[in-house]
């Protein structure tokens, strides 16, 4: 179970991510930012009804 808190700083961290996914060109770089998305996407749905 994750708390509160952690659930806002994985929320933040999204942000920034999509945020730079959408201004970078390289395609390298985009396909390991969508990766590090669709990891805490996966974290933040899964534990979004376990939070504390």
């Amino acid at each position: 179970m994750i708390k509160q808190h952690d659930l806002t700083m994985f929320t933040i961290e999204l942000k920034k991510l999509r945020s730079e996914y959408h201004h970078t060109s390289c395609v390298v770089l985009k396909a390991c930012i969508r990766e590090d998305i669709r990891f805490l996407e996966g974290i933040c749905m899964r534990d979004r009804l376990l939070v504390k």
